[in-house]
């Protein structure tokens, strides 16, 4: 009856391994599970991350834009001002040829209006 024992004992001992192999089975799933979960935080994370770089690169190349805007402003502003000077001064200097010079000026008014019109009539 010795082996009938040894027969026994073989049924139980595989249920023991077998056992232990569904707790390391459980033990792994749960591992991997907390992993897995691990991952998922990580990835929103850095979805958050990239996100904020986004908004903050949007916001900084926005400002960039203002900046520019007011730049080619103040520009313009400056070349109008600018140009204004310099045709006021031509328009002052020349009132000041014609007045010094009148008759020279009348002539040379007459001499480039009749070029003027004769050019305007060839073509």
């Amino acid at each position: 009856m010795a082996e009938t024992s040894k027969h026994d004992s073989a049924p139980s001992e595989a249920k023991d391994v077998l056992g232990t192999v569904k707790d390391k089975a459980k033990e792994v799933a749960s591992g991997a599970a907390d992993i897995a979960g691990a991952a998922k935080d990580k990835a929103k994370d850095m979805a958050l991350s990239a996100k904020e770089k986004v908004k903050d690169a949007t916001t900084a190349t926005g400002d960039l834009a203002v900046q520019a805007k007011d730049k080619v402003q103040e520009w313009t502003a400056t070349a109008a001002d600018t140009t204004s000077e310099t045709v006021q001064e031509v328009g002052q200097e020349l009132t000041a040829l014609v007045r010094r010079y009148p008759i020279p000026s009348f002539l040379v008014g007459v001499a480039t209006g009749f070029l003027l019109a004769r050019a305007r009539t060839r073509s």
